[in-house]
């Protein structure tokens, strides 16, 4: 519509999820075209459906990684929290059927975050950027093969506390002072969760 590119920058309250998929190692070209492609339908749709955005997908050394973004322009929910919390639970139990994906580890985190346009006018994207993106990508590193959250996102989901597991804290590289961490896992019964 011909708006400068600035008109789309703005600190706004977004939930982030960080997903990392391992996924064997020997798998030939072909075979890791076919597990993406399955991983990417079922991320999409689940993050879809909880009107969540799929911002950005990218291999390292690490697995593969996808960047999903609740609260954005013409997406903001009062139940942001809890539709990123379930719709991560979810990706998770259904990617993990997918052959050649051996674990699924998701790091949610809300808070205030820079979302706009970065880089060269010839290349740029749209994106997040932040304490809070950092911190769902050590989330995501760090709970290995869980769904884990900050407390904010746990306070704001106003999901039973039943549906959540403390974790000892771990020391994360470039964060201080995060909070308890906890993981969601609806299946867990109430009296298997450390109380507040």
């Amino acid at each position: 519509e011909r708006q400068p590119l600035e008109y789309l920058s703005e600190m706004r309250q977004v939930t982030i999820l960080f997903i990392n998929l391992m996924i064997v190692e020997e798998s030939s070209k072909i075979e890791l075209c076919t597990t993406l492609q399955k991983a990417f339908d079922t991320i999409y749709t689940n993050a879809k459906s909880m009107q969540g955005c799929l911002n950005k997908i990218f291999m390292f050394d690490k697995g593969s990684t996808f960047l999903v973004i609740f609260g954005l322009p013409g997406f903001k929910h009062e139940n942001d929290c809890a539709h990123a919390l379930k719709a991560a639970y979810k990706m998770r139990e259904e990617v993990l059927t997918i052959d050649r994906i051996l674990n699924a580890s998701i790091g949610v985190t809300t808070g205030s975050t820079f979302c706009g346009v970065v880089g060269h006018p010839h290349r740029h994207e749209y994106t997040v950027i932040g304490r809070k993106v950092n911190m769902a990508a050590r989330l995501m590193m760090y709970y290995p093969d869980k769904v884990t959250c900050d407390s904010e996102t746990f306070h704001h989901s106003k999901l039973h506390k039943g549906n959540f597991i403390s974790l000892e804290l771990k020391q994360m590289k470039g964060l201080a002072n995060v909070g308890q961490i906890r993981e969601y896992n609806p299946s867990t019964s109430t009296k298997d969760t450390i109380e507040e």
